[in-house]
């Protein structure tokens, strides 16, 4: 079996690929990041996390 490893033959994902691969960083991130703001007590780690995903999924479009 032959592992495609991107390069530049390979194929651009589509939409559905990209939205569902935010949604996955989005939970993922969400999930350390509330870690990290409960362990330092810093609101201010979430917020500015928010913000960065917002820009990273803004710049998918």
């Amino acid at each position: 079996m032959k592992i495609d490893r991107g390069g530049p033959a390979a194929a651009k994902p589509g939409k559905r690929e990209r939205l569902v691969a935010a949604a996955s960083r989005v939970l993922h991130e969400q999930g350390v990041e509330k870690l990290l703001t409960n362990t330092f007590r810093d609101p201010e780690l979430m917020t500015s996390q928010i913000h960065r995903l917002e820009e990273w999924i803004d710049s998918l479009a």
